[in-house]
């Protein structure tokens, strides 16, 4: 990452990441939390937590239930 900007402070640790694969964190652009009216099936705790294990970082709820 360094390499693409900078000047950047120095990182309080560095990780050796040769042969892995690095990814940005990943937007989730039309997901349904479904909230309120249907938590029973998802709601915003559970659905961003499943998220960011995920590595996603942004979610957009698109609403999907009722009222």
């Amino acid at each position: 990452i360094a390499a693409i900007g900078g000047p950047f402070e120095a990182a309080a640790e560095r990780i050796d990441a040769k042969g892995l694969d690095v990814l940005p964190g990943i937007w989730h652009v039309h997901c349904h939390f479904r909230e309120p009216g249907h938590t029973y099936k998802e709601d915003f705790a559970t659905g961003s937590a499943a998220a960011a294990v995920g590595g996603v970082t942004m979610c957009i709820d698109m609403t999907n239930n009722t009222p």
